[in-house]
């Protein structure tokens, strides 16, 4: 059993709108040098109502002194579904309730055991930041190439219509005259499948 102190269970509700790169900023290296995610200042270890909304802010793992089978009794509890007990060491998510002003470091699927519908709503709008924030990162680390694309395209837009020409014809008008989907006998490696396979 963990000893969890009472300040711990306080609902800490001092995010009252979406908390910043710079509290998420401060969770990982809280975590990253104690390993106590329900320790942080910030976060609320009583349990959130069932009904309210979630947002996963991010997504925590504890340091390699705190990981593998080994390592349990130092795994993070849950202030969702294992309170006093070690939990997790990895994926635990930073999850920000809404209503309560607050954040808890929790489990990674756990708040699903309360709210399966707010949690898959939940972990589908994190995921979707994700890959905004991936491929923004992607398009500004090579923004001093677009000059360069954008003339090569200019140079070849002849060729780049011929093909979108090619494209439209095979994706809409072959399936039509042959009366069947093609595509569908397509393997993803661009091989055509057969019976014989």
């Amino acid at each position: 059993e963990i000893d969890i102190p009472a300040s711990a269970w306080e609902i800490k509700a001092i995010f009252p709108t979406r908390p910043g790169d710079d509290v998420i900023a401060e969770i990982k290296a809280y975590i990253k040098a104690f390993g106590t995610p329900h320790l942080w200042r910030g976060h609320t270890h009583a349990p959130p109502p069932k009904d309210g909304p979630v947002v996963y802010l991010d997504e925590i793992h504890l340091p390699s002194s705190h990981c593998g089978d080994l390592n349990r009794h130092k795994w993070s509890p849950c202030p969702i579904c294992s309170p006093r007990h070690p939990k997790f060491y990895k994926a635990g998510m930073i999850a920000w309730f809404p209503d309560e002003q607050a954040i808890r470091i929790i489990g990674p699927e756990c708040f699903a055991s309360f709210n399966l519908e707010g949690h898959s709503a939940a972990y589908a709008a994190f995921r979707r930041e994700q890959d905004e924030r991936r491929t923004e990162a992607f398009l500004l680390s090579h923004l001093g190439q677009v000059g360069d694309a954008i003339a090569v395209i200019e140079h070849n837009m002849e060729t780049i219509k011929e093909i979108d020409r090619v494209r439209e014809i095979i994706a809409r008008r072959i399936p039509i005259v042959i009366d069947f989907d093609l595509w569908h006998h397509i393997r993803a490696d661009q091989r055509l499948r057969t019976e014989h396979e």
